[in-house]
């Protein structure tokens, strides 16, 4: 899958003025070559956006490789956290984009299975 989606628990109300948000996503993850692929590495990568825009403190990118021409169907859970500053007050909404990386052949990146995901957020200071 590549694009963005948006979880069914995706909005949040940030309700202090000065203060960043922690972000914390896990996942199941797997990146393989298309079938019929010659391309001999893959790679993915999933970004949490705030509003559909990166965090300024730096993306929040979870990346991913494989090597070889065949898939191996190899699922990973993973965990990435970082923080998002200047976040103003009011309600958001969060969304992981699923894109591929640059110089890698088009890969499959696959989220999910057989599996359950979490996306928390807080405040902190």
């Amino acid at each position: 899958m590549r694009g963005s989606f948006q979880e069914e628990h995706s909005v949040l109300t940030k309700t202090l003025i000065r203060t960043n948000l922690r972000i914390s996503y896990t996942d199941n993850f797997r990146v393989a070559p298309f079938a019929n692929s010659t391309a001999t590495a893959s790679a993915c990568s999933w970004e949490i956006l705030v509003d559909d825009v990166s965090c300024g403190s730096g993306a929040l990118i979870y990346s991913s490789y494989s090597q070889g021409t065949q898939p191996l169907y190899i699922h990973s859970s993973s965990t990435f956290v970082g923080y998002c500053p200047n976040i103003p007050s009011g309600t958001h909404t969060l969304s992981v984009r699923v894109g591929l990386t640059a110089n890698i052949d088009p890969s499959d990146c696959y989220t999910g299975w057989k599996s359950t995901f979490m996306l928390e957020v807080e405040e902190a200071k």
